[in-house]
């Protein structure tokens, strides 16, 4: 195959749309880098910007399924093969599949930080301790500073629950991650932090956000 020859996703989809097949939307197999991907880049912190984006875009292209290149081999691995240690990516996909649900919301990305990407499904955690119309988002940082998102179409709806994820000590190329403010080591996610000040959001930096609003009252997750 000639290089550039595949077709991209919005290609794929738009083929997908045409011919309105019975069969759901996948997409296989997926890394940040081939060839077993790179050590010390793909299997830290900082894949999860990648991770994510790619998590929340083929989400909004209607793709029903991800698959992620892989759970255990190479160095883009979700479990380190030696330690047997969550690797970063591990929690983002944890949390993705507990707190984003599967009806995705129209966002607006905000133009004043190029940096920064929301992501707004209806919310699917914990559901019978949330109303109606819940709604999740899972918000990125790429940037080396702190940024304030004032408004995300939520109003001022509090309060909310949220994870922040960072590298350890901030470090983006860390293997271990913290989330809110605790150094994780084994396979489960602590409990998120309740947060009773409405918006503005705000993101330290190099930090990737999942909030659940309990009480957004979104008409199309109700």
């Amino acid at each position: 195959m000639k290089p550039n020859s595949a077709p991209s996703i919005q290609q794929a989809f738009e083929s997908y749309q045409q011919k309105k097949p019975s069969a759901e939307l996948w997409v296989g197999e997926t890394a940040a880098a081939w060839d077993s991907g790179k050590p010390g880049v793909t299997n830290a912190f900082v894949d999860g910007f990648w991770f994510v984006t790619q998590l929340g875009s083929l989400a909004q292209l209607g793709v029903h399924t991800q698959c992620r290149q892989a759970l255990v081999g190479g160095a883009y691995e979700l479990i380190d093969k030696h330690t047997f240690r969550p690797n970063p990516d591990y929690y983002l996909e944890l949390l993705w599949t507990r707190v984003m649900g599967r009806a995705v919301l129209d966002v607006t990305q905000p133009a004043s930080h190029p940096l920064v990407r929301v992501y707004a499904h209806c919310s699917a955690y914990n559901q019978s301790a949330t109303a109606p119309g819940a709604v999740a988002v899972a918000i990125i940082n790429a940037d080396t500073k702190t940024v304030q998102l004032s408004d995300l179409g939520l109003g001022h709806t509090a309060p909310r629950r949220e994870w922040r994820l960072r590298g350890a000590k901030g470090d983006v190329l860390s293997r271990s991650v913290e989330v809110n403010g605790q150094q994780l080591g084994g396979v489960e996610i602590p409990e998120p932090l309740s947060v009773t000040q409405p918006a503005p959001v705000t993101l330290g930096p190099s930090e990737i956000l999942f909030a659940v609003f309990p009480g957004a009252d979104a008409q199309s997750c109700r």
